[in-house]
C-alpha cells in the first residue's frame, strides 16, 4: 500500500488493490458510485443504523432492489481479470432475501456450466459458496440472512478457499487441482452474472457497503480488521481526499490540516492560517469542517464538536434525523448582539416526515436552561427557513421568507440579532446574501461564557438531555460572531472551501471531478452557489 503512484481508492498503478467503495462515505450521487457501473441498484437515501453496527453508520448506502426483473448488476470498471494465485473479497450487507443462489462476485456469463475461466462467489443451500470450472468449495458453517450489518468475504489463496463472516472463518476448503485463478473470460461483476449472455437476475433486498476487491490473500487477522475497523482503516493509503487523483499516501498536497488542496486540483493553496479566522472582526467561533480532519473550533471559542450520532465525514459535518452533535465550553464573549451562519446542504425537506418541527443547521443554547437561537428548517413551516426560539419567544414568520423546493443545492444561510433596546432584539434572516425576513422580537436573548453551547442538527439540547427535532444535512462549515453583520456582509464571507480569486483550478474537470452541469468546470471549482 505504500508504492506510488497509484490513484484513490480506485486501483490505478497500486500493486494488489483492484476496487475498494465505502458509499456511505462519498458526497453525492456522482461521487457515491464512481468507479461503479450500475443498473437499477439504487442509493437507498433514508436508512436507520444502530450504534451496535461495525458499518460505519450512515444514510447513504447502495440498495439492491428486491423486485423479479430487476438487476442488481454493478461492474466495477476497470477490473484488471488476469490470471492470479490470491484473491480477497469482501462486502458488508444488511437484510437481504438471500435467494437460492444469491450471487455476491462473478464473472459467470449464465451460459451452461461454470466454465474453467469463470467463477463465481455466492450463497446457496444456506451456505457460502466458491466455483472455479466445475470444482466448488463450501463453507463449513452456515451463514444466514440478518436485519443487522454483517460481513461477508472469501479468499483464494494458491488453491486453499477461506470464508469469513463478521471477522470469523467460516472454513476452508482446497477443491482446486490447480493453484492460479485462470484469466476471466468476463468482467468480474457484483451481485448478478456476467453479461450479455444471459445474465441472471437475484433480487436480493439488501443493502450493501464498504466493498472490497484484493489481488492477494488476506490472512485472517486482516478479514478481523475490515469487519471491527472497516475499509479505511485497511486501505487508509488509498484515500483521495482532495480528488485530485493521488492517494494520500502519494499525494504532495495531502488533505489535512496544514497543507490543503480544497478543490481538488492538485495545488496547495490555502495553508494552515488562511483558515484561522485570524483578524475576523466579532468572530468568536468557526468549524471549516471542509478543511479540518478534526472537529475543533479554530478560532477557540468553544471546545471541539462532540458527534452524537452525527458523523465528519468527507469534509462535511453529516447530519440525520437523531444524529446531532454540540461543542461545549464557550469561553468567549457574552453573546448579546450575534451572528449565526452556516453554509448546508439539504438532503431531505421533510425530515420529519410531515409532521413539524425540524431541526437547525447552527443553534447557541443556554446549557442550564432551555433558552436558545437557532437557524431553523422546517420548524413552523415545512420546507421554510426560521429563527427558531424557545417557545418561539423570537420567532415571528419570515417575509417574504424562503420555501427550499430542492435538495442537494448549498446554501448559504445566516441569522443575525441586533439589540433594539428596551428588551428588544431586530431579528435579520439571510439567504445566500438576499435578507428572507426581518421582525422585531421581545425578549433579547444572551449567552454567556460558561453557560453556551453550539448545537448541530437538533433544534437545541434539552436540559432533561433530550435533543428536540432533526435535520437530514450536511453543514460544510459554520461561524458565530459576536456582532449582527448585514446580509450583504454575510454573502461577502467566502467559506473556506471555496475557490478563491487566488486559487488555481483547472478551466476543465479532470476524471476525479464530476461536472454535474455540464459547464466544462469540474464541480470542486464551481462557485458554492452552483448546482
Amino acid at each position: 500500500l505504500d508504492r506510488c503512484p497509484h490513484v484513490g481508492l480506485w486501483g490505478g498503478e497500486e500493486p494488489h488493490l483492484i476496487f475498494a467503495s465505502d458509499v456511505e462515505q462519498a458526497r453525492g450521487t456522482g461521487r457515491t458510485l464512481r468507479g461503479i457501473a450500475r443498473r437499477t441498484a439504487a442509493l437507498s437515501p433514508r436508512l436507520a443504523w444502530r450504534r451496535a453496527d461495525p458499518v460505519r453508520p450512515g444514510s447513504r448506502h447502495l440498495h439492491l432492489p428486491a423486485q423479479d426483473g430487476d438487476a442488481p448488476l454493478i461492474r466495477p470498471e476497470g477490473v484488471p481479470n488476469g490470471p492470479r494465485a490470491a484473491l480477497t473479497f469482501s462486502i458488508m450487507i444488511r437484510g437481504g432475501s438471500l435467494p437460492n443462489p444469491c450471487r455476491f462476485l462473478s464473472s459467470f456469463d449464465g451460459a451452461g456450466g461454470v466454465a474453467p475461466d469463470e467463477l463465481v462467489f455466492d450463497h446457496h443451500q444456506g451456505h457460502l459458496r466458491f466455483l472455479v470450472g466445475g470444482a466448488s468449495a463450501i463453507s463449513t458453517a452456515e451463514f444466514t440472512a440478518s436485519s443487522a450489518w454483517q460481513q461477508v468475504g472469501v479468499v483464494f489463496d494458491r488453491g486453499r478457499v477461506r470464508f469469513y463472516a463478521n471477522g470469523a472463518p467460516l472454513g476452508e476448503d482446497r477443491p482446486f487441482g490447480a493453484t492460479e485463478l485462470p484469466a476471466q473470460a468476463r468482467d468480474l461483476v457484483l451481485f448478478g452474472d456476467a453479461v450479455p449472455v444471459n445474465p441472471n437476475l437475484f433480487p436480493h433486498d439488501a443493502d450493501v457497503d464498504e466493498i472490497v476487491i484484493y489481488r492477494r490473500a488476506f490472512d485472517d487477522a486482516e478479514m478481523r480488521r475490515l469487519y471491527d475497523d472497516g475499509l479505511h482503516a485497511v486501505v487508509t493509503d488509498q484515500l483521495d481526499e482532495d480528488g485530485d487523483g493521488l492517494g494520500a499516501a502519494c499525494d504532495p498536497c495531502p488533505f489535512d490540516a496544514t497543507n490543503l488542496d480544497p478543490d481538488g486540483d492538485g495545488i496547495c493553496t490555502i495553508g494552515a492560517g488562511a483558515c484561522d479566522g485570524a483578524g475576523e472582526e466579532g468572530l468568536v467561533a468557526m468549524w471549516p469542517f471542509t478543511l479540518s480532519s478534526s472537529l475543533r473550533d479554530v478560532v477557540g471559542g468553544f471546545d471541539a464538536v462532540d458527534l452524537r450520532g452525527a458523523r465528519h465525514v468527507a469534509g462535511q459535518l453529516d447530519l440525520d434525523v437523531g444524529g446531532w452533535a454540540r461543542a461545549g465550553g464557550y469561553g468567549g464573549p457574552e453573546l448579546t448582539a450575534k451572528t449565526l451562519v452556516a453554509w448546508v446542504r439539504l438532503e431531505d425537506l421533510a425530515p420529519g416526515g410531515d409532521a413539524t418541527p425540524g431541526g437547525a443547521a447552527l443553534t447557541v443554547d443556554r446549557v442550564g436552561t432551555d433558552v436558545f437561537d437557532g437557524i431553523v428548517f422546517a420548524g413552523a413551516e415545512a420546507g421554510a427557513w426560521e429563527a427558531g426560539s424557545d417557545g418561539g419567544a423570537r420567532t415571528t414568520p419570515a417575509d417574504p421568507g424562503y420555501r427550499e423546493t430542492a435538495a442537494g443545492a448549498l446554501v448559504q444561510v445566516a441569522i443575525a440579532y441586533a439589540p433594539a433596546g428596551a428588551d428588544a432584539v431586530e431579528v435579520t434572516l439571510c439567504r445566500d446574501g438576499q435578507r428572507i425576513g426581518q421582525s422585531l422580537e421581545s425578549p433579547l436573548a444572551t449567552f454567556p461564557a460558561g453557560d453556551a453551547e453550539a448545537v448541530f442538527g437538533a433544534r437545541y439540547a434539552a436540559v432533561d438531555g433530550s435533543a428536540p427535532g432533526g435535520l437530514d444535512a450536511l453543514v460544510e462549515e459554520a461561524r458565530i460572531y459576536d456582532r449582527a453583520l448585514t446580509c450583504a456582509e454575510v454573502g461577502a464571507l467566502v467559506a473556506c472551501g471555496a475557490p478563491t480569486a487566488g486559487d488555481n483550478c483547472p478551466d476543465t474537470p479532470n476524471i476525479f471531478q464530476d461536472d454535474t452541469d455540464g459547464d466544462g468546470v469540474g464541480d470542486a471549482c464551481e462557485p458554492d452557489a452552483a448546482p
